[in-house]
């Protein structure tokens, strides 16, 4: 069987109608964040209903459980630094563990060429970004509101 000719005809997710494809799965993105927003409305997350995740119950949750201003400042505190430097840790012991199996193996004068690893530093993506702006305009707004 030709394996080029699999696709061919008028598919909609065929390879050369990427469009609809896109369309489709922002589709179904944009049902699931609504249908998730509804629930939430209906469990009281954003205060217009009466239920388990209603900004009252969780204030006098956190209140109860003797959470004092402080340590949400330090937790947020904590999230922003581990968020923005997590990937200078692992990027670290990467070209640290590089670096030790170069010396470990050196190259034997004469014998098979060994092509040396190269290192290549992880970026951040767009959710790590999203988490330390997050947090950063956490820490923000609650240092104004203690002021």
């Amino acid at each position: 069987m030709n394996e080029t000719k699999k696709h061919t005809g008028n598919y909609p997710c065929n390879d050369d109608n990427r469009l609809i494809r896109q369309q489709a799965i922002r589709l179904v993105v944009t049902l699931v964040s609504l249908g998730g927003s509804i629930g939430l409305y209906y469990l009281g997350f954003f205060g217009t209903l009466e239920g388990p995740l209603n900004p009252e119950k969780i204030g006098a949750a956190v209140a109860g459980s003797n959470i004092a201003p402080g340590h949400l400042l330090a937790g947020l505190f904590l999230i922003f630094l581990v968020s923005i430097s997590w990937n200078w840790v692992y990027n670290l012991i990467n070209r640290m563990k590089i670096d030790r199996a170069a010396t470990r193996q050196p190259q034997a004068a004469g014998k098979q060429k060994i092509t040396p690893v190269t290192f290549q530093p992880v970026r951040k993506g767009p959710w790590s970004h999203t988490i330390w702006a997050g947090s950063l305009m956490g820490l923000i707004g609650f240092c104004v509101q203690l002021i």
